[in-house]
């Protein structure tokens, strides 16, 4: 019998390596469309080198795959704050010529990987349902919800089965350090390195975090169940402000870090919690792994990295 297929676009990042791992351990074949693959690869994977308009890729690909997962985003929401156009570029464009060669093709299960802090706004009562009104303050959070719009439209349309999955903030061991993202991430190498980590604000913006284990095994739930369709939310449905989050950090770690306030980000949103009632209503999923325990995997990992 041969094995279900399944393609990522993007799968070469934190959460497409992360998850192939996973899909690999539940016997899927494995298709990854990436313009930078990663080193190592691995051998139970298919990787393709591309960006998600190249036709003949997507021709050669999506015809064989059940389920497409689009992973693919080259920006944060720091990347394109006062311009943007690079979210049009790079993001936009790219997925709506995707959807174009897509719409050849039927009975394909499409999971869409958004984001659950940029698109709304603090004006809100938390925790904030997926049927919420949004307001996003960046580019970024523009970006993903004008791609959600499209895919929306795109799904009506042609008949897809499409599911849109709004992430709280992403965290866990191998993620890399990026400038301006990832909270946890950079709190922890701050450590690690002994630096002085810059804190814009005052510490009081608060957000929930997601462990990569608990975002990964829902995921799977979609793709395990191909015709459940919406917009779900993907939480811990908890918050923690800035400095509730260093405070854990320095318990779990025993040591204190160094860090300063300076002056708030506009594209900063004061709170965002997500409240993840529909998924474990839906699908029975929970996150499953609390802050301390994700901190402290996160930084048992970190402190074995080589330098």
């Amino acid at each position: 019998m041969s094995r279900s297929k399944i393609l990522l676009l993007g799968g070469s990042g934190y959460m497409g390596r992360s998850l192939s791992s996973a899909i690999n351990s539940n016997d899927y074949e494995i298709h990854v469309i990436s313009p930078h693959l990663p080193d190592p690869k691995d051998d139970l994977i298919i990787y393709h080198q591309g960006s998600l308009d190249n036709k003949a890729l997507l021709e050669e690909t999506i015809p064989i795959c059940d389920t497409i997962i689009h992973l693919a985003s080259t920006t944060t929401p720091g990347d394109s704050a006062t311009d943007p156009t690079i979210e049009v570029d790079q993001n936009i464009s790219p997925t709506i010529k995707f959807l174009d060669y897509l719409s050849s093709y039927k009975n394909k299960n499409l999971i869409f990987i958004s984001s659950g802090g940029a698109i709304y706004n603090s004006f809100l009562d938390c925790p904030i349902k997926e049927s919420h009104p949004f307001y996003p303050l960046s580019f970024y959070g523009a970006a993903k919800l004008s791609l959600e719009f499209f895919l929306q439209t795109f799904s009506n349309k042609y008949n897809f089965n499409l599911k849109i999955l709004r992430p709280s903030n992403l965290y866990g061991p191998g993620q890399p350090l990026r400038e301006g993202f990832g909270l946890i991430r950079t709190i922890l190498q701050n450590l690690k390195d002994d630096k002085t980590m810059e804190i814009w604000g005052d510490g009081e913006i608060v957000r929930d975090y997601i462990y990569i284990e608990d975002m990964i095994n829902a995921i799977l739930t979609f793709i395990k169940y191909p015709s459940l369709n919406g917009i779900f939310n993907i939480s811990s449905n908890s918050g923690y402000n800035i400095n509730q989050v260093i405070h854990i950090i320095e318990n779990v770690c025993d040591k204190k870090l160094k860090y300063k306030y300076t002056k708030q980000r506009k594209i900063d949103i004061k709170s965002v919690i997500l409240d993840n009632t529909k998924i474990q209503s839906k699908c029975d999923w929970k996150a499953k792994t609390n802050l301390e325990t994700g901190i402290r995997n996160t930084w048992n990992w970190l402190i074995k990295e080589k330098k």
